[in-house]
């Protein structure tokens, strides 16, 4: 290896060992308080949304993804997260 290529590899090295101490260890965050902070377009429809999900929070606390999908049911969650 020349010289430029030893940097070049060093460079590499040190992103790829940052990037795996900034993912572990994974943080959870909570479900719902996400899908409500990221949602844009707040209607009757979105507070209907996640009235449900807090009342099915309440029952069942350590299912959240599932409470979130039931409460969500077929609505059209483009409208609320028009950036994804």
């Amino acid at each position: 290896m020349n010289r430029n290529n030893v940097w070049r590899f060093v460079l590499v090295v040190l992103v790829v060992v940052w990037s795996l101490i900034e993912l572990y260890p994974p943080k959870g965050r909570d479900l719902v308080q996400y899908f409500r902070e990221r949602s844009v377009n707040h209607d009757v429809a979105f507070s209907n949304i996640l009235v449900q999900v807090h009342a099915l929070q309440k029952a069942m606390p350590e299912k959240p993804y599932d409470n979130l999908l039931e409460a969500v049911g077929t609505n059209d969650l483009t409208r609320y997260f028009p950036f994804l």
